[in-house]
């Protein structure tokens, strides 16, 4: 058994959904220049370089950018993370720190775009030193990535903070670095 619903509430009701209307029509911060709205979705996601994503420039607000392999988690028990074939997004970063080979959450933007949802405060990365390395000094490092540690191909500028006064890390020498402000340091080496 339902209600009865007067002439004059039917009325009211219909002028305030206009009204409702009216506004999200005229809403200038919602529909500002937009010709597609995406519904919001999350991944899973590892960037596909071993150096991570770029920082946002110092100089101006273009955000760094760079591909991302995607993940889901599986049926398994416990569930184990695994790579959604051929499924990239290219994340950008607004940080102005840049976003290791690590696992990060990315969401898309109303928008469209893909950015990081949460990031990790460090980040580490495996390398072989290309030239020795002696206390305090800034050498390249060629990073190591993969299940079987290959090289990259890519290189960074890492810095000593372990070794003692006169002691060397020498070129071929396996390192981790950690990240902190934007540089690299060692911050654990093989032994000579």
């Amino acid at each position: 058994m339902g209600f009865d619903v007067g002439i004059s509430d039917k009325q009211k009701l219909d002028e305030m959904w206009s009204r409702h209307q009216e506004t999200k029509r005229g809403d200038p911060i919602a529909r500002d220049h937009v010709d597609t709205i995406f519904p919001p979705e999350v991944y899973f996601a590892k960037p596909q370089s071993a150096s991570g994503i770029p920082a946002k420039s110092e100089l101006d607000d273009e955000p760094g950018s760079g591909p991302c392999d995607i993940y889901k988690l599986d049926d398994s028990d416990p569930p184990a993370l695994v790579a959604v074939t051929d499924f990239e997004k290219e994340v950008f970063n607004f940080s102005e720190s840049p976003i290791g080979q690590d696992w990060i959450t990315i969401g898309r933007t109303k928008f469209g775009k893909w950015t990081p949802l949460f990031m990790s405060d460090s980040q580490f990365v495996i390398g072989t030193m290309d030239e020795d390395i002696s206390t305090g000094e800034t050498k390249t490092m060629s990073v190591l990535g993969g299940t079987t540690l290959g090289d990259t191909g890519e290189n960074l500028e890492v810095t000593d903070v372990l070794l003692g006064a006169g002691e060397t890390i020498s070129l071929g020498k396996t390192v981790v670095c950690l990240r902190y402000h934007d540089s690299w340091y060692i911050i654990a080496a093989e032994c000579e």
